[in-house]
């Protein structure tokens, strides 16, 4: 076990030490946050090689970010790192999400000034926006999209997948709740005590967490993955539907319609600014039509018509490979 634990921790000064050396005088601090900020992050020897399960996240506070993104647009980066990118001054302004208490309660500066932290607003759990949950119920959905193709692309798939798929429907559920916790052992106490909840899929949120904590996952067969991304398909519908239904007060209505609502989110501000940014910053990479553009201006956000799309061909009987692919090219360039 200790062996593992430095080999993580290697791993983690080893990229962060990349990050640090292409982006220089433009760096203030590095922060790590994320799963092993918090000390819940995953990851197992295979003959004594590191193999990571969990995301290592970190997030580069600089002068200058578009200059940032150019500098490390060319690291050879791997699909277990993660960087995000703030000014100092903007760390002042964050809003009451998880993420901004998570790096407040969490975060550890891995190079720059560890004051930097003192920045960042002291927000309770209590204040985090509800609509942060359905923020993570949408990216949540778009990364289930990607499981699945991995699925049908025939890749290995290992039930932690699965498992956290269900540890990250608790996230997002007590997150529009107002119960959010960052620990496990936390969320699986404020899940246990929410009202109006199915006690099957408590009983599977639970399962989850205790499995993670173990820390001991098998390969899936094809045919057993495919099942357990329909029974968790199924599962994220239920909660979706139930607290959009909530949180509009509303009874119900037309299905398609329903669906289409979980992915609204933002008003006619975040509309606009999230246009111009594309367009002044990722115009080459969104893959926006001009009559999608047009349409959509004051009307929903890219992000927004991105989760729209997302929900809508997550819920679906079929799944067609091209718009598949066309929902996961978009999220990655406009909202990952």
């Amino acid at each position: 076990m200790d062996n593992l634990i430095n080999q993580v921790e290697n791993k983690i000064n080893e990229d962060a030490l990349l990050i640090v050396n292409r982006l220089k005088n433009n760096l203030e601090a590095l922060i790590l946050v994320g799963s092993f900020a918090r000390g819940e992050g995953v990851a197992f020897q295979n003959n004594g090689e590191l193999v990571l399960l969990s995301d290592i996240e970190f997030l580069a506070v600089v002068k200058n970010i578009q200059k940032a993104r150019q500098k490390t647009s060319v690291l050879p980066l791997n699909d277990k790192l993660s960087l995000g990118f703030a000014i100092k001054k903007s760390l002042k302004r964050l809003k009451p999400y998880i993420f901004t208490v998570e790096t407040k309660k969490f975060g550890k500066v891995i190079w720059g000034d560890p004051a930097i932290l003192n920045l960042i607003p002291d927000y309770p759990y209590e204040s985090i926006d509800p609509l942060d949950g359905f923020v993570l119920l949408n990216n949540r959905i778009v990364e289930q999209l990607i499981l699945l193709k991995k699925i049908v692309d025939g890749e290995t798939i290992s039930q932690y997948y699965f498992e956290k798929g269900y540890v990250q429907l608790a996230n997002a559920l007590l997150a529009v709740r107002k119960k959010y916790r960052s620990l496990y052992y936390e969320k699986e106490k404020e899940l246990i005590n929410l009202a109006n909840i199915d006690k099957e899929i408590v009983s599977k949120i639970r399962l989850a967490f205790g499995i993670i904590n173990k820390k001991e996952f098998r390969n899936f067969t094809k045919d057993e993955a495919k099942a357990s991304w329909h029974q968790l398909m199924e599962y994220t519908k239920e909660i979706c539907l139930k607290e959009k239904r909530n949180c509009l007060k509303k009874e119900g209505g037309i299905l398609k319609e329903e669906i289409k609502e979980i992915g609204k989110i933002g008003g006619i501000v975040d509309s606009v600014k999230g246009w111009v940014k594309v367009i002044s910053v990722k115009c080459k990479r969104m893959q926006f039509s001009k009559k999608e553009l047009f349409l959509n201006f004051l009307r929903n956000s890219p992000q927004s018509l991105i989760y729209q799309d997302a929900v809508a061909l997550y819920f679906a009987n079929k799944h067609d490979k091209n718009r598949l692919d066309q929902v996961i090219t978009r999220w990655e360039s406009v909202v990952k």
